[in-house]
């Protein structure tokens, strides 16, 4: 949420029946934490990932500040765009400066650049990570292609169960694989990185400009939105499965259809949740709306209007079943 008043940021978590449970802006010495958050997620552990300008700014899930990565070596610039993390818990942010994908790790520490430049997309700027696929989806900030990477491969762990040579242990049961049969209850296998990431089919997606945003729904479905108010659904082909349109032009990162018909609409963040209903900031009503996933009924705002404020960032945590802009 980015209070315009100010020039301040500050992340707010809700429940399901869109009631406040948490604020989260300044750290232990009173110090706001954010100015212009722009992309949200959160880690395996809880923590709070933040892209806000020069600094991914990470918090534990009670609002402890534990550190701001900006850039590597240390202190020598991030232009942080969208930012994800993965089954491992690193955390993935596009740096619009180097034209990079970065990863570090739970704490802070610069791991690799995952990607350089990648080729086709030239400037990485939006992530989505599938965690049942362990598919890295990189959308472009330069043009309308989005590329996927595996960077990630899974191995029986039936035989070999040594921590000392896994990085993460999980069960098979837990995550399906499209094709494959449902894996007998127990059955484990093991997370590894590969070197170098490989790089898979990418897709050029019609009806929108840049991919600024990019939400993987299914293994082989995508939300893309552009600058210029344009929502697509697309698969893996980047054949056009829904579009979401909106005559308002102008500033927003993302959008859905206007509420009610023909009202204006002024959208930022989006994300989606375990139901597959769409959640949408309106930084003119200063709510969060939901709609189905067929562009049905919305169902009523989370979010009562609040003053000079744009709500610019969603995630979505299914444990807990909490909203967090």
């Amino acid at each position: 949420m980015y209070i315009y008043r100010t020039e301040t940021g500050k992340v707010t978590r809700y429940n399901q029946s869109g009631q406040l449970t948490q604020t989260i802006q300044n750290d232990n010495t009173g110090r706001g934490l954010y100015s212009k958050p722009s992309y949200i997620t959160e880690n395996n552990n809880g923590d709070v990932v933040v892209s806000d300008p020069g600094a991914v700014v990470v918090t534990e899930r009670g609002g402890r500040h534990r550190f701001s990565y900006r850039g590597h070596p240390s202190g020598s610039g991030l232009v942080p765009r969208g930012i994800c993390t993965d089954a491992l818990s690193h955390i993935l942010v596009c740096d619009y400066l180097t034209q990079t994908v970065q990863m570090i790790d739970s704490d802070g520490q610069f791991l690799s650049h995952l990607l350089i430049r990648p080729s086709g997309i030239f400037r990485p700027w939006s992530l989505s990570y599938n965690v049942n696929t362990h598919r890295l989806w990189v959308g472009s900030g330069y043009n309308n292609t989005v590329v996927i990477y595996r960077y990630i491969t899974r191995q029986d762990a039936l035989t070999d169960l040594n921590p000392a040579t896994a990085d993460v242990m999980e069960s098979l049961s837990e995550i399906p694989t499209p094709g494959t049969e449902k894996p007998q209850q127990g059955n484990q296998c093991l997370l590894k990185l590969m070197s170098p990431p490989e790089l898979l089919p990418s897709l050029t997606v019609t009806g929108v400009d840049y991919c600024i945003h990019i939400s993987c729904v299914t293994s082989d479905r995508v939300w893309v939105s552009d600058n210029e108010n344009n929502l697509m659904l697309t698969d893996t082909t980047g054949v056009p499965l829904h579009r979401v349109e909106d005559s308002c032009s102008g500033y927003g990162l993302h959008t859905v259809n206007r509420h009610p018909s023909g009202s204006r609409l002024e959208p930022c963040g989006i994300c989606t949740d375990a139901l597959s209903h769409i959640l949408v900031c309106d930084d003119r009503t200063n709510t969060v709306q939901m709609l189905d996933r067929d562009d049905g009924p919305i169902l009523p705002d989370h979010e009562g209007r609040k003053q000079n404020t744009f709500l610019e960032s969603l995630t979505e945590e299914d444990r807990k079943q909490t909203l967090a802009t």
